[in-house]
């Protein structure tokens, strides 16, 4: 039983006890039931007790111990109560004896309600435990036991012992005085609770009414209902019977403790409570030990002449009729407590000498009843020996009725054989008629053996009609046997058709799977040429740009050979004397210079070495002179820039090859206006095999620039694509489906005021839903049974369509789903048996698309009028259960659960582009990605136009895309994300379904301070791993059944 506000101890604890300890640390998850849920279990009736709500127990708080139950110290409302909570794995759904316990707890509720006495332990209510929901009986809180204060250091004194004893059996007379009457069966001195000067009356909880008069019948009652060294013999033995009286017993050794200062001693468990007698005539018989007498050496430390000690000895009686009833022992212990209490109270100093004298004589006269009462005990002790005399006395003439009754059986022996006799004579006359009848029955014998000649020979020539109806049989089964074996050649013909049928029809199946493929690589590679002929416009673009330009530059270097050949006619009319001559060799014709430029000071021309200044200074042929003429005033510059590949520069326009230029004293007379055709034409000359020359050297810097671009291109595609991961953030804002208008406070509150959720009507649905959307339909993935899995998909939420796995596929431990565009991605795991008899797991990304029902693939809209095809198997760590995420250049997982429980925070990326994995597995060497802050598994991806986030899931777990990375964030106040599902509202708010049935899903936005705005309720047996979408205006919510047990789609309108 439980014991209340006292910690369990070791010598006084039962194997039930020390089981408990062990076992409430353990812990189990159990669904908090609702009130009247917990009252329908109970078996109470709603108002016949308070409902209190939730209780926070702790191992902390934990004040006693027992075999069912335990008593947690907790608090209601700021006030301090005791709560007695059931043990989880008595209650847990699937334990045998479930209902028993929980409608025996009722019981002790419903009995306890009723009850309402100062000494008896009051009640307030019932509630469940906010961790597991357990039931729990909420009780007034009291400071100690009766044993705390009565055995031990603790003990008090004996007029407030008394005390307590006075209103401990005052309870008991109470719940006898009831209709029908109570019993208690479990007065221990730990059940009686101490508050103050007051004692009560705790645990009933193996108390019963008793239905008829005062013994109930045999199948109402338990041996042993309480504590063994209290319990009377009656209560003991097999059947059980007893009554009222077993209280009286049990509060006799309360009492005697009381007053010992000790416990039972428990060598009464093993000490004999009967004993063999010597009759008269020299047999033995078994005797009962009175009670008194086995616990003597517990009486003997009452000192002789206690008011009570006589009392005591009536309790212990061992039959229930020779027991006082709880009014006799009411009236007589509260009597003594009242006597102890005045006797104990000293004499106030102001009392007058008379009263103090007269309560002197009323002390000599109650020492003077005390002897009278020892008296009458000796009385009593004469008056059972001589019971006992007379009881030895009846023993002896029970022996005489015994003889007697032995040689009346004798008498009837004789009889006996009397009658054997006749029975022999009998017996001898039924032989005679049986031989007599012998003879006629051998007559009727033979003629029946005649008869069955007869019929022998009539047998013999049916068995020859026989044969030869087996011969015609073996005839036909002959010819039955040649047409089996040509239906057999014919059958297996056919099973060779139908298999090369198959192989063709999955030949077909993977040559479309194939195209299918080829048309995604045709145009993934469009697209890259696409990119890369963008890039090559640009350039080309930019290189008109460049021939433009130069093209404008061109007059002016026409004017400025004009102005050369000008410079040359004036410089061979003057002396050489006046002309200063700077000469430079070079090497090889230089490149046509990619500027010529004016400054304000000078002008810098080139001249041939061919005219009369080279050759008056014997230059060599490759030199080019240099002269310094005054400047114009206006400095002119110019840029040239290349041409296309398929551009040529105009001969007449091209730019000097020469590269020398003449220095000229700023004194000389070289500006006079003369002119040199011949100069000019050497120069023109000059100029366009320069252009060729610089021509050539564009094309060549275009090429190499173009190929410069191109591999340039080429290598930032394969980083993109080797970095796939980096890819998320483009897909930020894409693929999300949200409501046209973002509902307000206002109309959320109308819907949760006015809509429900509504059950949707699925054939052939399974357990353990998992929900996605592309293009316009609504697809969910089944587990149907244990080993199968089923796809199905719907347009308007009505009709539903089967999408066909492949056979392979039918079974898959943990899918995925995701969508991108029109294409509909799963992450799934598969089991193969190999050749060697070992079990291979393979994790795959599977693609699906819609096909016309007259396409290609030839499948009717009932089997899903599409096609999957396996996109890639995973080469990195990857677990069922985690969260898919596609977009366009990549697809992602995260976290997920292995098969042990492990939840993980490992990334993969599959490039669509390079078709490489990438990992934050360290096995993977090529590129290692970041790992999300926690693991997870089972979560919803919530996509919005400029974050990501991951939520709920098995951990519980909050993060958030930002700045390239996953990071954890704040979620929602007063939110249990633990097994929550999640999906986007609008483009700034979510939906979060908790996992606790009872809880509201709600909407929250990520732009507020964790505000938080509730939907309707929804009443379901289970919301184990929901899925939680959006499909156009409607939330369609998955709800898995208890084990293997379908569960079931709801559906919410949110259209506003």
């Amino acid at each position: 039983m439980v014991d209340c506000l006292q910690t369990v101890q070791t010598s006084e604890s039962s194997v039930g006890e020390v089981l408990f300890q062990v076992l409430v640390r353990s812990g189990s998850g159990m669904e908090r039931p609702s009130e009247d849920s917990l009252l329908l279990d109970l078996g109470l009736a709603r108002g016949q007790i308070a409902y209190l709500g939730v209780f926070a127990v702790s191992e902390d708080n934990q004040a006693g111990a027992g075999g069912d139950a335990a008593v947690f110290r907790v608090e209601w409302q700021g006030i301090p109560v005791a709560a007695k909570v059931l043990h989880h794995l008595l209650v847990e759904p699937g334990v045998q004896g479930r209902r028993e316990k929980l409608r025996r707890f009722g019981g002790e509720v419903s009995t306890l309600s009723g009850l309402h006495h100062p000494n008896l332990c009051q009640i307030l209510g019932v509630g469940v435990t906010a961790d597991r929901g357990l039931p729990a009986l909420a009780m007034e809180l009291l400071d100690s036991t009766l044993q705390d204060c009565s055995v031990g250091d603790g003990r008090l004194d004996d007029a407030t012992l008394l005390g307590f004893l006075s209103d401990a059996i005052a309870g008991v007379r109470y719940l006898h005085s009831r209709s029908p009457p109570i019993i208690h069966r479990d007065l221990t001195l730990k059940n009686i609770l101490i508050k103050g000067q007051t004692a009560k009356v705790c645990d009933l909880g193996v108390a019963r009414a008793i239905q008829r008069s005062f013994a109930l019948l045999l199948e109402d009652l338990t041996t042993c209902p309480g504590t063994i060294l209290y319990m009377p013999p009656e209560a003991l033995k097999e059947p059980a019977v007893y009554d009222r009286s077993l209280d009286i017993f049990s509060f006799g050794v309360l009492s005697l403790s009381v007053l010992v200062g000790a416990n039972p001693s428990r060598d009464l468990l093993g000490a004999p409570r009967s004993r063999l007698v010597q009759r008269p005539d020299g047999t033995s018989e078994e005797q009962e030990i009175a009670e008194v007498e086995r616990r003597r050496s517990a009486l003997q430390q009452v000192r002789n002449g206690h008011p009570l000690k006589a009392s005591i000895q009536r309790c212990l009686a061992n039959h229930a009729i020779d027991r006082p009833t709880a009014a006799e022992m009411h009236t007589q212990v509260k009597e003594v407590a009242r006597l102890a209490k005045e006797l104990s109270s000293p004499h106030p100093s102001n009392v007058p000498p008379a009263v103090v004298r007269r309560l002197d004589s009323i002390s000599e006269q109650l020492a003077q009843q005390a002897t009278s009462i020892t008296a009458l005990s000796a009385r009593s002790d004469a008056l059972e020996e001589q019971l006992t005399a007379a009881i030895t006395n009846n023993q002896t003439t029970t022996q005489q009725q015994l003889t007697d009754t032995q040689q009346q059986l004798t008498a009837i022996t004789d009889n006996q054989t009397t009658a054997q006799q006749q029975l022999t004579a009998t017996q001898q006359q039924l032989s005679t008629a049986i031989t007599n009848n012998h003879a006629a029955t051998q007559q009727q014998l033979t003629m029946t053996q005649q008869q069955l000649t007869a019929t022998q020979q009539q047998l013999t020539a049916t068995q020859q009609q026989l044969t030869a109806t087996r011969d015609q049989v073996s005839t036909v089964q002959d010819e039955q046997s040649s047409a089996t074996q040509r239906l057999t050649e014919h059958l297996e013909t056919i099973a060779q058709n139908q298999e090369t049928t198959q192989q063709l029809t999955a030949t077909q199946q993977q040559l479309t799977a194939t195209q299918h493929t080829i048309h995604n690589e045709q145009t993934t590679t469009n697209h890259r040429l696409q990119t890369l002929a963008d890039q090559l416009h640009d350039t080309n673009l930019q290189f008109e740009k460049q021939t433009t330009t130069l093209t404008q530059a061109f007059p002016q270097i026409t004017a400025l050979a004009k102005d050369v050949s000008s410079a040359s006619g004036r410089l061979s009319t003057m002396p050489a004397s006046t002309l200063q001559l700077q000469v430079r060799p070079t090497t090889a014709p230089e490149r046509l210079s990619s500027s010529v430029s004016a400054t304000s000071s000078a002008t810098t021309t080139a001249v041939p070495v061919s005219s009369p200044i080279a050759a008056q200074d014997s230059c060599s042929s490759s030199a080019y002179a240099t002269a310094s003429v005054p400047a114009s005033p206006t400095a002119t510059r110019m840029q040239l820039r290349p041409t296309t590949v398929t551009e040529s520069l105009p001969s007449s326009d091209s730019a000097t090859a020469s590269d020398a230029t003449a220095t000229v004293p700023a004194s000389s007379p070289i500006a006079a206006p003369e002119r040199t055709s011949s100069s000019v034409s050497a120069t023109a000359s000059a100029t366009a095999n320069a252009a060729t020359t610089a021509n050539a050297a564009t094309t060549a810097t275009v090429n190499a620039t173009v190929n410069a671009t191109v591999n340039a291109t080429a290598t930032a595609t394969r980083a993109q694509a080797t970095g796939a991961a980096s890819t998320i953030d483009s897909s930020v804002g894409r693929g999300y489906h949200v409501l046209p208008a973002m509902p307000t406070p206002a109309q959320i509150a109308n819907i949760n005021k006015r809509r429900t959720w509504n059950k949707l009507e699925v054939q052939q649905h399974g357990n353990h839903a998992k929900l996605a959307t592309y293009s316009d339909k609504l697809v969910a993935v089944w587990h149907v049974g244990v080993d199968v899995t089923k796809i199905m998909k719907t347009s308007d939420l009505q009709t539903w369509h089967s999408i066909e796995l492949p056979r392979k596929y039918s079974n898959l431990a943990g899918p995925s789903l995701a969508s991108h565009g029109d294409m509909l991605y799963m992450h799934c795991e598969t089991y193969t048996k190999t050749w060697i008899r070992t079990t291979r797991i393979v994790r795959s990304i599977l693609q699906y698309c819609d096909t016309p029902d007259n396409g290609d693939s030839g499948r009717s809209s009932s089997s899903g009028g599409g096609q999957w095809t396996k996109l890639t198997n995973v080469q990195h760590a990857s677990y069922p259960w985690c969260t898919l995420h596609v977009c366009d250049d990549a697809i992602s997982l995260y976290g997920g659960q292995h098969g042990d429980g492990t939840q993980h925070s490992h990334v993969s990326t599959y490039s669509l582009a390079s078709q490489q994995w990438s990992s934050s597995s360290p096995s993977n060497a090529s590129l290692v990605l970041p790992s999300l802050p926690q693991p997870c598994s089972d979560a919803s991806l919530v996509l919005f136009p400029d974050s990501l986030y991951i939520v709920g899931g098995v951990t519980g777990c909050f993060l958030k895309h930002h700045d390239g990375r996953w990071v954890s964030t704040t979620p929602p106040d007063g939110v249990k994300l633990v097994g929550s599902a999640a999906c986007a509202l609008s483009d700034h708010c979510m939906v979060i379904s908790p996992y606790t049935p009872s809880a509201e899903c709600v909407v929250y936005d990520i732009n507020s301070s964790g505000q938080v705005y509730p939907l309707p309720a929804m009443v379901a047996d289970s919301r184990f791993t929901p899925s939680l979408i959006l499909f156009g205006s409607t939330l369609v919510l998955s709800v898995a059944g208890r084990g293997h047990s379908p569960g079931s789609l709801y559906t919410l309108d949110m259209s506003v």
